[in-house]
């Protein structure tokens, strides 16, 4: 089966796809109902879903699935009354090997629909109009410049620290 993007299915398809495990919440019904609502999640849809304790997934969300972990998946997108929901057929930890098949960790982040090396280059010009003073402006874009990749990379925005992860 091809490996597609969360965000790319449609409802009722079925696929393999890598994921983060963004959230994991035990929780109970009114009627006392047990039941982890779990969350996956890559770059541009998230998807949170209950696991009903008497589920065959149960267990294993209980003892090993851990937020912050990148899963491989084959599910069905299922529309509800509730919102999108996975239908599990098969799910385990990404592997090392998982890279020949075109896993990489930032396709499971938020990032920015702004591209970075656009960013920068703005970054440039402001720093060329704004800092006036000659050896202080030549630091800056000394600095900015020698540090160019990893700022690229770097999670960041305006209002809130760490909300994007840079790709490109």
């Amino acid at each position: 089966m091809p490996i597609v993007c969360l965000s790319e299915m449609a409802a009722g398809q079925e696929a393999d796809f890598f994921a983060l495990l963004s959230a994991k919440e035990e929780l109970t019904t009114r009627e006392g109902k047990p039941y982890w609502r779990v969350g996956f999640r890559d770059a541009n849809r998230e998807v949170s879903f209950p696991v009903w304790n008497d589920s065959p997934w149960a267990a294993d969300c209980r003892q090993s699935w851990t937020p912050g972990s990148f899963y491989k998946l084959r599910a069905t997108l299922r529309e509800s009354n509730y919102g999108p929901q996975l239908e599990i057929r098969r799910i385990r930890e990404v592997i090392d090997t998982d890279t020949a098949d075109g896993f990489d960790p930032t396709m499971c982040m938020p990032h920015s629909r702004f591209d970075p090396a656009a960013m920068f280059a703005e970054l440039m010009a402001i720093t060329r109009e704004h800092i006036t003073e000659e050896p202080l402006r030549q630091l800056v874009e000394s600095l900015l410049t020698s540090n160019r990749d990893a700022l690229l990379k770097l999670p960041a925005a305006r209002r809130n620290h760490h909300a994007f992860v840079a790709v490109g």
